[in-house]
This record gives C-alpha cells, structure tokens and sequence, in this order.
C-alpha cells in the first residue's frame, strides 16, 4: 500500500486527565496520538494544545519546534494577550464533543503541509483521491454518496483496524444517528456492491 495518510496529532497539556481524554477520543475517532506533544522527530501533523492555563500557554507555544498547525484548547473566556491567537490555527472548546474534535482536527491537518504531501491512497488498482473526493477501481469512477466516500475514506486510513459499528457512526456521522447500526449496515453493503467483489474486502 502506499500513499495512506495517518493524521498524527501531539497532545500539549499538564492535565493527565485531559491528556487520556484526549488520547482515547483520538483513537476513537482513527488518529493517531503523540504524548507531550511531539515524538522524537517532531513530526506531528497537528499540535493538541491545552490554553485553559493562561500562564503557561507562551511558554508552550515557544517550546514548539516545527510547523504544524495549533488546535488551541480553551475554556470560558480566556486571559489570553490578543496576539496570542495569531499563533493558532483553529481553537476547540472545552468542553469538546467528538463530533467538533473530529471536524476541527481534521480541518487544521488539512493545513499541514505533511498531511498535502500524499493525497492519494493507492492499492491495486484501488484508489482514493483526498484532493477531488474521488473514488476508482480500475480507472473506473465509482458514484459514491457523501456518506459513502467518507465511510470508505476513514477506513483506508486506518489499514487493517477493525471498527464496531458504533465507532463509524460516532466518527463518519458525528452523532448517535437514529437509525443506529441499520444505517452502517446498509452504506456497507452499497460500498461492497459499488466496489465489487475484487476490493469488497478491503
């Protein structure tokens, strides 16, 4: 396989609770999570950063060390210097729901020059491109729904994991949608007919 893109977000916060928080629902949702912010290369495609500690957010944003967009985490009204918000990409919210974690991570890796590096999930004759919202097998365009694209779109990017029912519809629909299960079910089975028996399995 090539071309897969994994979104890798660092986790910046004093809080242990926030921190496992943050790392569960990131799992949840198919990212990948980074403790205290960055590994060793510091190769992150978005920065999680905790501003709910007015005093320390400066001192934090210095200790940043590449490019990567910064999803500020902020709560209230925050004591922050205006200029500071120059500095981030986008600001969540606490408390979150997963459905606006999702979109604003999402939103700000868009952003990171690492996450445009591979825009196309290639295998066989299987492809996605991220940058058209296209979908082909076999140079041949599937029609798919928003949904559907995006259900095929979250599965690819996570290889080989196995999802429940119940985390494709937090992380595809967002919400506990009303038909439940029935509804994943049914976009499954559209995707493998669309598919074909040759990449039904994928």
């Amino acid at each position: 396989m090539k071309g897969v893109v994994l979104i890798k977000a660092g986790i910046i916060t004093s809080d242990p609770a926030l921190a496992l928080q943050l790392k569960q629902d990131l799992e949840q949702s198919g990212f990948v999570s980074v403790a205290n912010g960055h590994d060793n290369g510091g190769q992150v495609d978005v920065v999680l950063l905790d501003c709910r500690d007015s005093q320390r957010v400066v001192e934090r944003i210095e200790d940043l060390k590449d490019d990567a967009p910064v999803l500020a985490i902020i709560e209230g009204k925050p004591n922050l210097p205006v200029e500071i918000f120059t500095e981030f990409t986008d600001v969540l919210f606490y408390p979150y729901s997963e459905k606006e974690l999702y979109f604003r991570l999402s939103l700000a890796a868009y952003k990171s020059e690492r996450a445009e590096q591979d825009e196309i999930f290639e295998w066989g004759g299987f492809k996605i491109n991220y940058t058209n919202y296209e979908v082909s097998v076999d140079n041949n365009k599937l029609d798919l729904t928003y949904k559907e694209y995006e259900l095929l779109k979250h599965m690819a990017l996570a290889p080989g994991r196995v999802f429940t029912r119940s985390q494709l519809l937090k992380s595809v629909w967002g919400y506990d949608y009303i038909e439940g299960a029935r509804t994943v079910d049914v976009h499954i089975r559209r995707l493998r007919s669309k598919l074909g028996s040759k990449y039904a399995n994928l």
